[in-house]
């Protein structure tokens, strides 16, 4: 796991302390992935910031750029899908 993934995801669903201590269970790295991914852009660039400080411009930058473009595309997906079907009332 990253260390950026260790400061932003919840211990609920991403516990190091437990894991370390029962390192056979399984630790389900979609969820994390998936928390990971529906965070907002300057949330994550303020702790790449806190974890790396040294971290050159150009790699923060693109980050930002990519995962933007990510979020607008899973928002522009979930809109469509959602206006496809029916309201249940």
């Amino acid at each position: 796991m990253s260390k950026v993934a260790r400061k932003i995801v919840p211990k609920s669903i991403f516990n190091i302390r437990k894991s370390s201590r029962a390192p056979f269970i399984a630790i389900d790295g979609t969820a994390i992935k998936q928390f990971c991914q529906t965070r907002e852009a300057a949330e994550i660039a303020r702790v790449i910031k806190l974890v790396k400080p040294r971290l050159p411009q150009v790699i923060i930058d693109s980050h930002l750029e990519l995962h933007s473009q990510n979020l607008a595309q899973l928002h522009k997906a979930h809109a469509t899908s959602a206006a496809g079907t029916p309201s249940r009332l």
